[in-house]
């Protein structure tokens, strides 16, 4: 099956488990269903924010939860980031994740990874030193309160870096 959407960058981010493809594309991600193939039907995902969000930069699905990183969400000042977590069926969008220290140019959600409950997302200018950080975070779709449950920091810090960018 040729899979295609109409908006640019289409590809950008790509993830799969079992009959279930996420593909993003830098504005809005989309669920691919390919239990029938000569039937592949998809369903965008997206965030309540502007475009410039870049949602879908990074993408992740495990279980029925999928991950969509959005670096360039603008929440705590440009470029600070956050990632969203959907449900796979549905496409509904449950919890926006943010770290607790966010800030500008963070870039926080450049990186995504999901599985078992748990949600590491990558910042490459996050933690004290602005050398890149990862956040483990609470991804249970009934979870209620602060999901982020850490921060692992570059081990030996040092100028430049691309620590957490995949």
């Amino acid at each position: 099956a040729k899979l295609s959407i109409s908006q640019g960058g289409f590809g950008t981010s790509v993830a799969l488990q079992g009959n279930t493809g996420v593909v993003g594309n830098g504005v809005g991600a989309f669920v691919f269903n390919f239990s029938n193939l000569a039937n592949v039907t998809s369903i965008p995902l997206t965030s309540a924010g502007s475009p410039l969000t870049s949602i879908g930069y990074s993408v992740d699905v495990s279980g029925d939860v999928i991950i969509a990183g959005a670096a360039g969400d603008a929440t705590f000042g440009q470029f600070s980031g956050a990632a969203y977590l959907f449900d796979r069926i549905t496409g509904a969008s449950f919890a926006k994740l943010t770290a607790n220290d966010a800030k500008q140019n963070d870039n926080f959600g450049i990186s995504v990874a999901i599985d078992d409950g748990r949600a590491a997302i990558g910042s490459v200018m996050g933690g004290p030193n602005n050398t890149g950080a990862v956040y483990l975070f609470n991804a249970e779709p009934g979870f209620a309160g602060n999901r982020q449950l850490d921060r692992y920091d570059q081990p030996a810090p040092h100028s430049p870096t691309q620590f957490a960018y995949n």
